[in-house]
């Protein structure tokens, strides 16, 4: 199949299944479609996704942190389809046509009788650009490796760093978002940067050191049970990770993290943004009803 011309749905006589996004939603969407599909029932299967390979999310943070390598959680979208009935086409997803049952891509556009979105989801910087610009994300295996390598070099600035407050803020990783992305990652990066300390840099203080977690409601894990929560919040601040509660971020400047409170800028030389996510921009567009975080609602069977 060209997927770089137009393609007509009914022009081979197939009912034409359309899965736009290879995350586990897509993908297992396809495989799950090409199980219970006889072979002769005339339903073609296309898989639409910009990146070749699934990506192991939930092992991002163990990447971030050199514990595995990237390549361990990347899988190659043809190899996972391999001897089955889908179709994956590489290319970029820039509209959808509800009205025409069409998608233009990158590099053409495809029509189809049975559209299935799921795009994932991008990080909401709720609209503080200075965050935007400034802080990082852990959304693909790119930023992982990203967040990696400002942590060695901010150390290995340290180094060489007389001045003891310019040190400390070298030495201070700050992630905001006490959900489970935000739990996760500020675990694996002290332990990271703890581990990192001892190995290569010595001659550093591992008391200047300083790993903050910041979240604007008044507990960790607000969406789980408060006893878990509570368990959470002691292990890491035994751990040595700083815990700041009811404090909302307004901006990342030079100086810092700026929140609301008046609080003085926290210093930090690297920022991690994990305070959520939002729909892709692709679905926000689309005129059907949307949760709160713009995702279109569903029923049971989807």
């Amino acid at each position: 199949m060209n997927a770089t011309n137009s393609q007509d749905r009914n022009g081979n006589g197939k009912k034409r299944v359309l899965i736009l996004g290879a995350g586990f939603a897509g993908l297992q969407t396809a495989i799950h479609l090409d199980k219970i599909l006889p072979r002769d029932d005339g339903v073609e299967i296309i898989l639409v996704d910009q990146n070749h390979f699934h990506l192991f999310t939930p092992m991002l943070h163990e990447a971030a942190s050199g514990v595995i390598q990237p390549g361990l959680i990347i899988a190659p979208v043809r190899r996972v389809l391999r001897n089955r009935r889908p179709i994956f086409v590489r290319d970029r997803v820039d509209a959808i046509d509800l009205d025409e049952r069409r998608v233009r891509l990158c590099r053409g556009e495809i029509d189809y009788d049975i559209l299935v979105i799921a795009l994932g989801s991008v990080t909401n910087f709720y609209g503080i650009d200075s965050v935007r610009q400034r802080a990082l994300e852990i959304k693909n295996a790119d930023d992982a490796d990203e967040v990696r390598c400002r942590v060695v070099e901010s150390f290995e600035a340290a180094t060489g760093e007389a001045d003891p407050e310019r040190r400390r803020e070298l030495m201070t990783l700050a992630v905001v978002g006490a959900g489970c992305t935000g739990v996760e990652a500020v675990a694996e990066f002290h332990e990271f940067r703890e581990h990192l300390l001892r190995e290569q840099f010595p001659e550093l203080d591992p008391h200047e050191m300083r790993t903050v977690l910041v979240e604007v409601q008044d507990r960790v894990l607000s969406t789980f049970d408060a006893g878990l929560a509570r368990s959470a919040h002691r292990r890491m601040e035994r751990m040595g990770i700083e815990i700041l509660l009811n404090h909302t971020v307004t901006g990342l400047s030079e100086r810092g993290l700026e929140f609301a409170s008046g609080r003085p800028p926290l210093p930090s030389a690297v920022v991690v943004w994990a305070a959520g996510v939002a729909a892709s921009p692709l679905v926000q567009d689309l005129p059907l009803e949307k949760d709160r975080m713009g995702r279109v609602v569903v029923g049971s069977d989807l």
